[in-house]
C-alpha cells in the first residue's frame, strides 16, 4: 500500500500551489487598475455543487472487455448444455458529486478570472465475481470444471485546482449568458486486486484438483494538467447575490503511471515487482477462443508471452467527462 504520509505531503503541496497561484494572480490585479473605467478589480466568491461523469478509462475498459467477451455473451444468450456463466464483472461507477469554492476577480465589465478548488475527492471501488462452469461428457467419464474470477478495482481522484477565464455576453443584465474555459491541476491513482480459482470435479469420483492465483497492483499518486470549457447562465437575485447554472466539458488524462505489483499462486510462488502500468489484450488460457483486455505492471513489456499479448500500451486514468454545476455567487467588493 502507498505510504499515507506521501498523500498528506501531496495535499499540503496542493494547498501551497493554490496559495501561490492566488498571490501571483491576485496581487498584481489589485495593484494595477485593469477595469474598463480605471477601477481596481471586483471580487466575488462562488460556492458550486457539481454532478457529472468521468470516463475512468483503461481500468473500466479492461473489466468491460472481460465480462462481455463474445464467448461469455454466447453462453449467457444461448445457455448451451456444456457451459453456464453465473454473475458479472462490474465496471466502476463513473458518476460523481462534489462541491467547489471559487474566487472570482473581475477584469472589466465582461471578463473575470476564477481560481477554484474542490473540497472533496472522488473515490470509487467495487467487488464482483464471475463463475464459469464447463461440463465435459464422454462414454467413459464426466468431469466438471469451474473457473472463478474476482475483481476488486479502485480509483481515487484528489480535489483539483482550476484557473478559468469567464466572458459575459450581457454584463449588468439581470439574467446573462457567459462562456468560460481554463486549465486544471488533477491528481489520481488506481489499484486492482484479481483472484482466480480453477477446480476440477470428476465422475466417477476421483480426487479433485484446484489451482489459484492472486495479483494486486497499485499506482503511485500521479498528477496532470487538464482543460475545461463550458457555458453558463447567471441570474441576479440582489445587488450582491446571484445564482449560476453551468454545463462543463472536461479533458483530463493522467498517464505514465508507476506502480508496484504482488503476484502469488498455489504452487507456491510469490513475487513483488515495480514498473509502469500497462494495458493490453491476451488470450485466456483456460477458455479456448476467448481474448480480452488486462492490466499488469512491467518495467519493460515482454517480447513474447504464452498468452499471446497484443495491443500493448501504457495505461492511464481518464478524468474527462461532462458535468452540470449549480452555484451561488456572492459579490464581496
Amino acid at each position: 500500500m502507498l505510504n499515507e504520509d506521501a498523500e498528506i505531503r501531496g495535499k499540503a503541496g496542493m494547498v501551497k500551489i493554490a496559495v501561490l497561484g492566488t498571490l501571483l494572480l491576485g496581487l498584481p490585479l489589485m495593484a494595477f487598475p485593469v477595469g474598463e473605467e480605471g477601477q481596481v478589480p471586483k471580487f466575488s466568491l462562488r460556492l458550486t455543487a457539481e454532478g457529472g461523469s468521468l470516463a475512468i478509462g483503461d481500468l473500466n475498459t479492461q473489466l468491460r472487455s472481460f465480462n462481455y467477451n463474445p464467448e461469455f455473451d454466447a453462453i449467457r444468450r444461448d445457455r448451451p448444455e456444456d457451459a453456464m456463466v453465473d454473475g458479472v464483472i462490474n465496471t466502476l461507477n463513473n458518476y460523481f458529486a462534489r462541491w467547489e469554492g471559487e474566487l472570482l476577480i473581475g477584469l472589466g465589465r465582461r471578463l473575470a478570472l476564477g481560481i477554484a478548488v474542490s473540497g472533496s475527492r472522488i473515490h470509487k471501488s467495487d467487488e464482483s465475481l464471475l463463475k464459469l462452469t464447463k461440463n465435459y461428457v464422454n462414454p467413459e467419464y464426466t468431469y466438471y470444471q469451474t473457473l472463478e474470477y474476482l475483481y476488486r478495482p479502485e480509483f481515487k481522484a484528489a480535489a483539483p485546482l482550476k484557473l478559468s477565464l469567464y466572458y459575459h455576453l450581457s454584463p449588468g443584465a439581470r439574467t446573462s449568458i457567459y462562456f468560460f474555459g481554463g486549465a486544471g491541476y488533477y491528481r489520481g491513482k488506481l489499484s486492482e486486486e484479481f483472484r482466480f480459482w480453477s477446480t476440477l470435479l470428476e465422475d466417477p469420483p476421483l480426487p479433485g484438483s484446484a489451482e489459484w492465483t492472486r495479483r494486486y497492483w497499485e499506482t503511485e499518486l500521479k498528477s496532470g494538467i487538464g482543460l475545461h470549457a463550458g457555458v453558463g447562465l447567471e441570474s441576479r437575485l440582489t445587488a450582491r447575490l446571484a445564482l449560476t447554472l453551468e454545463v462543463q466539458g472536461r479533458y483530463a488524462r493522467i498517464g505514465n503511471l508507476r506502480a508496484t505489483q504482488v503476484y502469488e499462486d498455489g504452487y507456491p510462488h510469490y513475487e513483488e515487482s515495480s514498473g509502469w502500468l500497462y494495458y493490453f489484450t491476451r488470450e485466456n488460457l483456460f477458455i479456448w477462443g476467448v481474448r480480452h483486455a488486462d492490466i499488469q505492471v512491467w518495467e519493460v513489456p515482454p517480447d513474447y508471452s504464452i498468452e499471446f499479448i497484443n495491443n500493448v500500451k501504457k495505461a492511464s486514468l481518464n478524468l474527462s467527462g461532462m458535468s452540470l454545476r449549480l452555484g451561488i455567487k456572492v459579490k464581496l467588493f
